[in-house]
């Protein structure tokens, strides 16, 4: 097997107020009147109050639903598990993930030997159109599961 190598990609810098993280955090400390001197503060305030914090992140990021949240967190049980996160709320994973339609890259893929490919998002979304056809075509409908498994 060949070595394989990624070179790592910046996705946070605190000097960089324009990725998403730092702009995500600007936005709660004017809303929720905080000031955050690390990301220690702000990871803390996230875990005290991740309620809010989890609607924040709903809204930020635009999440498109059909049906809207009624709330953003519901306890239903005793255990660490029996919570319910944003009941009511009816959205299409896809839809959200599949929003993106230009010719950035999407996905870069590199094989044992090196090879890199490279998918831009609207060759995603057209690639993801046909698999939705066929799943439709085959009675694939709303609340199905599907699964696949391959090797390498």
């Amino acid at each position: 097997m060949g070595s394989f190598t990624i070179e790592p990609k910046l996705i946070w810098d605190k000097k960089n107020p324009n990725l998403q993280m730092e702009q995500l955090k600007k936005r709660i400390q004017e809303k929720y009147n905080q000031k955050f001197d690390s990301y220690w503060d702000f990871h803390k305030w996230t875990v005290e109050n991740f309620v809010d914090f989890w609607k924040e992140m709903w809204h930020h990021f635009d999440v498109i639903a059909s049906k809207p949240y009624e709330t953003v967190y519901r306890k239903t049980g005793n255990g660490i598990l029996d919570c319910e996160w944003f009941p009511g709320a009816a959205m299409n994973y896809a839809e959200n993930l599949l929003r993106i339609r230009d010719d950035r890259i999407a996905v870069i893929v590199l094989d044992e030997d090196q090879n890199e490919d490279k998918v831009t998002f609207a060759e995603l979304y057209e690639e993801v159109k046909l698999y939705a056809a066929a799943f439709r075509k085959h009675g694939v409908t709303i609340g199905d599961r599907v699964a696949g498994k391959y090797y390498s």
